[in-house]
């Protein structure tokens, strides 16, 4: 991974100007099993989203093809500057392979989808917020045992911003109840935040939200 320059982003939004929507040969949710067992991965909106998918490490920001080459932009939260990484990759069926030494090489297989969207309307507005959007599931018995499916962090936000979280729709636990968390802050103080529990994840996009 390396830290992105100027020049780099100016290539990569203007790769995503000029193709708005992405080949459908690679968009959508693409998952492996990790050291645990657990699945992970990322999702690949077709208008260029990035959602990493059960992953605390880094946050996803946007995506884009060159050549053999998927480029992508995450974050940290220690680390909030976008970097870009360069990985190279194939499709083999239902397969996506990363061949690069990264966290991310490996063989993923596609997932059935299931999209959670809506919108966040900022009542309190003010320069240098941030928008968390974090979507769990929970374990009633133990607060250790919450799985996080995904998230999404959204800097100077709109007065109302979109917003779409991809589910696996095979992994979907209706026995157990999802929350969707929103913490609106200015890096270093919460100034807003919501929780709001779904026995059932909804089929269609949820009402606006206040925040």
């Amino acid at each position: 991974m390396i830290r992105i320059t100027i020049f780099s982003l100016i290539l990569l939004i203007t790769a995503c100007s000029s193709q708005p929507m992405k080949p459908k040969d690679i968009t959508g949710l693409w998952l492996k099993a990790s050291k645990n067992g657990e699945p992970e991965g990322f999702y690949l909106g077709p208008q260029g989203d990035l959602q990493l998918y059960n992953i605390f490490s880094w946050l996803g920001e946007s995506w884009g093809i060159e050549g053999k080459s998927l480029l992508w932009l995450t974050a940290t939260e220690q680390v909030p500057s976008p970097e870009l990484s360069e990985l190279h990759y194939s499709l083999k069926g239902d397969n996506l392979i990363i061949s690069e030494g990264s966290y991310f090489n490996g063989e993923y297989q596609r997932a059935a989808v299931q999209i959670l969207c809506g919108s966040v309307n900022i009542l309190q507005q003010a320069d240098d917020q941030q928008l968390s959007i974090t979507l769990i599931q929970e374990d009633k018995k133990s607060t250790i045992n919450q799985k996080l499916i995904s998230r999404k962090v959204i800097a100077n936000p709109e007065t109302a911003t979109p917003f779409t979280l991809a589910i696996a729709s095979d992994l979907i636990n209706d026995k157990q109840p999802y929350r969707l968390l929103l913490v609106l802050s200015d890096g270093r103080t919460i100034i807003s935040r919501q929780s709001i529990e779904y026995t059932k994840l909804p089929g269609q996009c949820v009402a606006p939200i206040d925040l």
